[in-house]
């Protein structure tokens, strides 16, 4: 094992491997397991946290998309108090579900949400529609830095939710080709500085584990030495008999 950290911590800390293993942050399946095991408990306290928080940001969110999209009436705030429902239902399971299946419902809750929004968004032809595009950037960026969602999944999520935005855009005739443009650059702005602090957030999450895990293997080996000297100080190491000082002790 300690051979396996030695090699990940090289891997996760040599700038020409970096670009090549720790693309998705992930270890090897023995490690990935012992990490998975060890940070789980700590991991689903600060998703409960995070999620609550979301749930409470989408409820009052209803109001300003009402205000930007009126001539769709109430169906807008009934429907992202529909994707709040939604979204809150992992809290209540994060604990039951294994490390994959945790990160997998994360990701489609979040999914299902940022569409939600756009598809609202689609319902209306105000001339302040397209600014409620932000709500999507908005939770593009919350769950790269603030959930956060594992590196995998939030560049997925991110881009899927950059390509969904800019078909809705492209097919909207509200929205100028000009107010598009601006829009794209801004979001793919945005969610590249999420994405680039949530992988070096995670990346500096597991290497501290890595280090951490090394330490304790390191803080073993000498216990487990010092418990063993006496034993090796009091045997003669050719015939394995008692030296005269064992003698002499007893």
């Amino acid at each position: 094992m300690g051979a396996l950290i030695d090699e990940t911590i090289k891997r996760f800390t040599t700038t020409f491997q970096l670009l090549q293993f720790p693309v998705a942050l992930r270890f090897p399946r023995e490690l990935e397991a012992m990490y998975e095991a060890e940070t789980k408990q700590a991991r689903v306290r600060e998703l409960r946290f995070t999620q609550t928080a979301a749930v409470g940001y989408i409820c009052v969110s209803t109001v300003t998309t009402h205000a930007l999209i009126p001539d769709v009436g109430w169906l807008a705030p009934k429907l992202l108090l529909l994707g709040a429902l939604i979204y809150a239902l992992p809290i209540f399971i994060l604990g039951r579900l294994s490390g994959r299946m945790r990160e997998m419902a994360l990701f489609i809750v979040n999914c299902i949400i940022s569409n939600i929004i756009i598809g609202v968004i689609c319902l209306s032809r105000a001339p302040t529609a397209p600014l409620a595009i932000f709500f999507s950037f908005l939770g593009i960026m919350y769950s790269n830095t603030t959930t956060p969602l594992r590196f995998p999944y939030a560049a997925s999520f991110s881009l899927l939710t950059l390509v969904t935005i800019a078909i809705r855009m492209h097919f909207d005739p509200v929205v100028s080709t000009n107010i598009a443009v601006v829009l794209m650059f801004m979001g793919v702005a945005g969610t590249s500085g999420a994405l680039l602090a949530n992988y070096r957030m995670e990346r500096g999450a597991r290497l501290g584990y890595l280090l951490a895990s090394k330490g304790a293997l390191r803080q073993f080996a000498l216990k487990r030495d010092r418990e063993e000297l006496p034993t090796i100080s009091g045997t003669d190491a050719l015939p394995g008999v008692a030296t005269r000082g064992h003698f002499d002790r007893r």
